[in-house]
């Protein structure tokens, strides 16, 4: 009868499930964690490290609360490496405690991915260089070249590694964060960022405007109906979709176009919006910044010529069809240097050529296509030109047949989140939604 009860209870403690939590306790030791059975104190803590890939960590110390809890990627696995699919394995992010409970002895693996943040929370944390007075609709990133290194931002991966060793790929800059909705066509918390380097076909890095223009046969041209817009958002040019050739700086994986379409995870992040078109006259461009960002948003008149002698005026006014890639305004450029505003029209230029957002790529000096329109070149003028920043820093008239270099601008949604990086070149931020 004894050796009858005495199985019975033998039974019943192999039957209880066991119980075993990772408890932080008062002074959060990883080394105070105890298991019931001699096998079964084991566990590893996976800590997500910046290519994405997982290293087990040395601490004693849980992870804080900059980390967050993988369920799907954490498990725990038997005495033979086999996962046991009956366990329950949690973790409670407030009291930062993990329970599993298994019927096995097992090994536990606990993988913690880095938290990100939102655009909010960017602002919140108050970064350097970020000009906290909203400036045209945007809290902006301003000051010298020297000065701004930590408003880069990873475009089209979510690797930084892989984005740190293909900057032409995926290395962008953020010209500011929507603070104010003086553009109805955007919203707070929208990223507007800059291509890092100049799109590239081959060994070529420069660009018409409209590759067909011909005198006045063009002479309406704007941002929406020309050929750089519709190559750089996957429209039909010619016989190709958008096509700019075989590069090295598209979206999509067999460089092809610029923005893939297909390629939703990333495109679908960018802001499908109707953008300001306009002309801006030659002798006539507002010498402010605000004056300009005005002038460029409709809010102002600008004045040009256009067809005739007669100075002509007229606000400008939204695209008629949404699209996601845009250029630079001559806005933008000028109030990258400071709050105050540089004109770059005017004997200030060399000192807009000091700015974060002038580009030089490895000290060859380039000049570049802006998306502020200009007109006739003057009254008795048949060309009609588009304005582009000079390599010396000035911004000046081009034929829009004329080759300078491209640097897409876009805006990202409000709802991307961001790793917790210092934004700087060796450690950008990561979209990780």
């Amino acid at each position: 009868m004894k050796k009858k009860y005495g199985l019975l209870v033998l039974i019943i403690v192999i039957s209880i499930t066991l119980i075993v939590c990772f408890n932080n306790k008062s002074n959060n030791k990883l080394d105070e964690v105890k298991l019931t059975e001699k096998d079964s104190e084991m566990f590893a803590i996976m800590i997500e490290q910046d290519d994405l890939s997982y290293q087990k960590s040395d601490s004693n110390e849980w992870p804080d609360s900059t980390y967050i809890f993988n369920i799907d990627k954490s498990g725990c696995i038997d005495k033979n490496g086999n996962k046991i699919k009956e366990e329950i394995l949690t973790f409670d992010e407030d009291t930062r405690k993990a329970t599993v409970e298994t019927s096995k002895t097992s090994y536990c693996y606990l993988y913690f991915d880095k938290k990100p943040i939102t655009i909010q929370e960017l602002l919140n944390s108050n970064p350097e260089n970020l000009n906290k007075t909203i400036q045209g609709g945007m809290y902006r990133y301003q000051g010298t070249s020297n000065v701004v290194d930590n408003n880069y931002i990873c475009f089209g991966t979510s690797n930084k590694n892989e984005c740190t060793s293909n900057l032409d790929i995926y290395m962008y800059r953020i010209i500011g964060i929507v603070g104010d909705e003086t553009d109805s066509t955007v919203s707070n918390n929208m990223v507007k960022v800059i291509k890092m380097t100049e799109l590239k076909e081959d060994a070529v890095n420069t660009f018409q405007w409209h590759t067909g223009y011909s005198g006045d046969e063009y002479a309406d041209i704007l941002w929406s109906n020309s050929s750089l817009k519709q190559r750089l958002n996957g429209e039909s040019n010619g016989n190709n979709q958008g096509s700019i050739g075989n590069t090295n700086i598209f979206l999509n994986t067999d460089n092809s176009l610029y923005l893939y379409m297909k390629d939703t995870k990333w495109t679908d992040k960018i802001v499908n919006k109707n953008w300001y078109e306009g002309d801006i006259g030659l002798s006539h461009v507002p010498n402010t910044a605000s004056l300009l960002f005005e002038t460029e948003h409709g809010i102002t008149e600008a004045k040009f010529y256009r067809g005739s002698n007669v100075l002509q005026t007229t606000k400008w006014t939204l695209s008629n069809d949404k699209f996601k890639i845009g250029l630079m305004p001559l806005s933008d450029y000028y109030w990258s240097y400071s709050s105050a505003g540089v004109d770059c029209h005017s004997d200030n230029y060399a000192v807009c050529k000091d700015s974060w957002i002038h580009f030089i790529n490895n000290d060859v000096e380039i000049s570049e296509w802006t998306m502020t329109r200009l007109g006739r070149y003057n009254y008795n003028d048949d060309r009609y030109t588009t304005w582009y920043i000079d390599s010396t820093g000035l911004t000046y008239s081009s034929e829009l047949s004329g080759l300078h270099t491209v640097r897409p601008v876009f805006y990202l949604s409000s709802d991307i989140l961001l790793s917790r990086s210092t934004g700087t070149l060796s450690d950008p931020l990561i979209i990780k939604n």
